[in-house]
């Protein structure tokens, strides 16, 4: 598949068939095109817990916002990843301890592009995901057991769509996006 066609074609997927297992090969593949991302002085400071246990998946899909669509097709999958980060690294010159931004973790940034690949490289795959942000935070980070110096910042999950994807919704014109040119 050429780059525009994945771009134009990959959609949100939330409903997964309950049978189809992503095996560990694909997995890998999904994790090698995360590392692939680029990230603030190649810091790559995002980091995964992968989920496999239907027990673990189905306690974290109840942390979901109340009447989440992505509830029923997290509990279907057998992989929801847990994006996180490293934190205090991305941003931040060691030499001078200087933030070099007004961020104080330039890491959310590096994360959502190493979450690109992964939702790219699933489309190109023939599988599905949706990415989830609305959740008890707290709850979540209990679950897991996540150490202090990482930090929770989505879930996706995976699994091989049920139906064709919907055609995709309408853009912004470019001269939208666009908030002046100097």
């Amino acid at each position: 598949m050429n780059f525009n066609q994945l771009l134009k074609e990959r959609r949100t997927i939330r409903e997964f068939d309950k049978e189809y297992y992503i095996k560990d090969e694909e997995l890998k593949e999904i994790l090698e095109a995360a590392t692939l991302a680029p990230s603030w002085a190649n810091s790559q400071t995002w980091r995964f817990i992968i989920l496999r246990d239907k027990n673990i998946i189905s306690q974290i899909a109840d942390t979901f916002s109340p009447n989440n669509p992505a509830i029923k097709c997290t509990k279907d999958s057998n992989l929801v990843l847990v994006a996180c980060f490293e934190k205090n690294i991305a941003g931040i010159s060691r030499r001078n301890e200087i933030n070099y931004n007004i961020q104080s973790e330039w890491a959310m940034f590096d994360l959502g592009l190493s979450c690109e690949n992964i939702s790219l490289k699933i489309h190109d795959m023939g599988l599905g995901s949706v990415i989830i942000g609305a959740y008890d935070y707290n709850k979540a980070r209990e679950i897991l057991n996540i150490p202090e110096n990482i930090e929770l910042c989505a879930f996706i999950s995976v699994g091989k769509p049920i139906k064709k994807t919907r055609i995709m919704p309408k853009r912004k014109n470019i001269n939208e996006i666009i908030i002046k040119t100097l």
